[in-house]
C-alpha cells in the first residue's frame, strides 16, 4: 500500500487526475508491476485531507524532538540518532499501523524519514521521548529560554 501525504489533483469534465510525487515513484512502479503481473485493473483507494506537517523552527515539534533527544543523549552517552530511533520504536508500538512506514531494500518495515512525519506522529515521538526520560531518569528542559539564569 502506498500512502502519499499530499497529492496534486486536477479535475476535467468526467475525469480526475492524481499526480504522484516523484518521491513515491518507486513504490508506484512496484504497485503498477504487481497489477500487470496479476492482470489486475483495480486499486483500493482512500481519500482524505492532507495531513498537517510537523512544525519546524523556534518552539516547533522538530526543535522539541531534537532538543529532548540531545538532552537524553548527553545524560546517557548514547547518540542522538539512537535516542530518536528508540523513541520512534516506542511510537510505532503505540500508533501501530498509523505510524508512517515503508519497506526498505531488505524487505524490513522501517519508519519513514522525519521529513514525512505529520504533527500527530511528531507528538507521539515527543511523548515517547518524555517516557524514555522518565525511565532513565533525566529532567528535560522544554525550551532553553524557559530556564532562568
Amino acid at each position: 500500500m502506498i500512502e502519499i501525504p499530499a497529492c496534486k489533483v486536477e479535475a476535467f469534465s468526467d475525469r480526475v487526475y492524481f499526480f504522484i510525487p516523484s518521491s513515491h515513484g518507486d513504490e508506484w512502479a512496484l504497485l503498477r508491476n504487481h497489477l500487470k503481473v496479476n492482470r489486475g485493473n483495480q486499486l483500493y483507494v482512500k481519500f482524505g485531507k492532507p495531513k498537517k506537517p510537523r512544525s519546524t523552527g523556534h518552539r516547533s515539534a522538530n526543535t522539541h524532538i531534537h532538543g529532548h533527544a540531545s538532552q537524553i543523549a548527553q545524560a546517557t552517552g548514547e547518540s542522538k540518532s539512537k535516542i530518536i530511533h528508540d523513541a520512534v520504536d516506542l511510537s510505532m508500538g503505540k500508533m501501530g499501523l498509523d505510524f508512517p512506514t515503508h519497506v526498505d531494500y531488505k524487505g524490513d518495515i522501517v519508519s519513514d524519514s522525519e521529513s514525512n512525519w505529520d504533527s500527530v506522529t511528531a507528538h507521539h515521538v515527543i511523548e515517547s521521548l518524555h517516557q524514555i526520560a522518565t525511565m532513565i531518569p533525566v529532567h528535560l528542559i522544554e525550551y532553553k529560554d524557559d530556564v532562568k539564569g
